[in-house]
């Protein structure tokens, strides 16, 4: 059994798209230079009608230059997480058949592993077949009257459930990939909104970063590190709105990642839940701050991680990592709208 995708097909793929990008650019300044030239001593409106025809056409080339190197980027990305799969599998599959069968769940791991390979596969189609959607209209943020805009811009949007300022307890809600998409703004909200009518205190939809907008571009680090900064700097302006609250920072997929980093480096907050988390890269500056790791069965994240590491450092549920485990019966990737879990928030909250 292999995986659909190649690691050395995919970069020798992104190779080319690099190529056709400095190809199609160095054909298109050189004829801008050319062009230059020409109407450089002409005028009337056929020359300037002529050139702004040109000028049209060196924009479509750079767009579609642009284009080549998104491809590239997307192809080069799958490429990196799909030669960590391939390397996994090789190990596993060059074990002894009787080291194999004596190791409980190896069989479960091998299949898991060929549907992350599947589900990368789906992810880097789906991220290719974007670039020539039409771009999608602006979504708004839904009308509610209990809802608190702190912040909006281009990809962010901090809203938040309940009195921020006198409230019990405040939990900040940090989502993962494809949450700078305003079209899944509407369901974040809904989280928080049922996790303030659950426990009774406030919550947060904390959309405050530029997030990968797919799997694929959750390999990279670089906007967990620097939304850890956004973050660090929202919840210690909690603090100071309400000192006598209890802060819990949620972080969920890749928003584990970005608080992971948060914390590390010191974030206002009383405990922290990573939910789902495919890693983290250490434990909390403040030794006082309390961490909990929730994992539900049958989270495809689960299969990144393992005693000896996980994708982005530790995995905060192994047994090797120091928190409080919640153990939960639910099914798949989803964590704050479940009862289960949110019983367990109302517990950890309460006096």
């Amino acid at each position: 059994m292999s995986t659909p995708l190649k690691a050395s097909e995919l970069a020798a793929a992104a190779a080319i798209h690099h190529g056709n990008r400095a190809s199609l650019l160095s054909v298109a300044q050189a004829h801008a230079q050319q062009w230059e030239r020409g109407f450089q001593f002409s005028s009337g409106e056929a020359f300037d009608a002529g050139h702004r025809m040109l000028l049209g056409q060196l924009a479509r080339w750079q767009h579609t230059s642009g284009i080549y190197e998104d491809i590239a980027q997307i192809l080069q990305l799958t490429s990196t997480a799909q030669r960590e799969l391939e390397q996994i599998l090789d190990a596993i599959t060059g074990l002894p058949q009787q080291v194999f069968n004596a190791i409980p769940g190896m069989g479960a791991l091998y299949l898991g592993l060929h549907a992350m390979g599947q589900e990368l596969d789906r992810a880097c189609a789906q991220q290719l077949n974007a670039l020539c959607a039409q771009p999608a209209e602006k979504v708004a943020l839904p009308e509610d009257p209990e809802a608190q805009i702190l912040q909006i811009g281009e990809g962010t949007a901090v809203v938040a459930y309940g009195d921020i300022e006198h409230a019990s307890s405040i939990v900040t809600l940090v989502p993962g990939v494809g949450s700078s998409n305003p079209e899944h703004w509407p369901r974040k909200l809904e989280e928080a909104k049922t996790v303030a009518a659950s426990t009774g205190g406030a919550a947060i939809a904390w959309m405050g970063y530029i997030a990968p907008p797919h799997v694929v571009g959750g390999i990279a680090t670089e906007p967990a590190v620097v939304g850890a900064e956004d973050l660090q700097r929202f919840q210690s302006s909690l603090r100071a709105q309400n000192p006598e609250a209890k802060l819990v920072v949620m972080g969920h997929s890749y928003g584990s990642v970005l608080t992971g980093y948060a914390a590390r480096d010191g974030l206002e907050a009383d405990t922290i839940i990573y939910a789902g988390s495919p890693g983290v890269p250490g434990y909390p500056k403040h030794e006082h701050t309390k961490v909990i790791a929730v994992m539900n069965h049958g989270d495809p994240i689960g299969l990144s991680g393992t005693n000896q590491g996980a994708l982005h450092g530790m995995d905060p549920a192994a047994r090797s990592y120091r928190s409080e485990k919640w153990d939960l019966p639910r099914l798949g990737h989803a964590y704050a709208a479940h009862p289960e879990f949110l019983e367990r928030l109302k517990q950890e909250l309460a006096p």
